[in-house]
């Protein structure tokens, strides 16, 4: 494939329907500019989220063999793990490598949960808590914010489901 020269475009300056109908064109073209992967974990599998597309975590690093009869060097590699597009799936098959990587990077300093203390990275199921319980804060304080008359006709009208739902508040 021949190298083209970039499409520039033609950021603030712009109306933004412009910039806009620019970007939906240059995505159109080339889907792959803009990959969104889905955050649905398999079973045995560990996702971790990063904040920087492209993070690297060192696992293991052993040092080199040297046989004594020779004095050959052997370099031996370390486990890393490397983030795509902010995303590890810690799949690996063998239960003792995968136990190890995941035991690593949950013990590190730049790990933590999602939005405390600036972590470099966090566990997909983390933020995905948090932001439920975001959601159901959020809708606890609409719900107050009514007044009392509408508060009272809008509690008359939902109906308690499944032992998934949340309780609701008394009227």
């Amino acid at each position: 494939m021949p190298r083209q020269r970039p499409e520039t475009i033609a950021g603030m300056r712009s109306p933004r329907s412009t910039r806009l109908g620019a970007m939906q064109e240059v995505e159109a073209r080339d889907p792959e500019l803009v990959q969104v992967q889905s955050a649905v974990v398999k079973k045995n599998e560990t996702l971790y989220l990063s904040k920087f597309p492209a993070y690297r975590v060192t696992i293991t690093s052993p040092g080199d063999i040297i046989n004594p009869v020779t004095g050959q060097r052997t370099v031996q590699r370390g486990v890393t793990v490397q983030f795509k597009n902010g995303q590890y799936r810690n799949g690996t098959k063998n239960k003792t490598t995968r136990k190890l990587i995941d035991d690593t990077l949950q013990k590190n300093s730049r790990f933590g949960k999602p939005g405390s203390d600036n972590p470099d990275y966090w566990l997909a199921s983390d933020q995905e808590q948090a932001i439920k319980e975001a959601r159901l804060n959020q809708a606890r304080a609409t719900l107050e914010s009514l007044p009392e008359e509408v508060k009272a006709e809008f509690l008359a009208t939902l109906k308690q489901g499944s032992e998934g739902d949340h309780a609701l508040p008394p009227a």
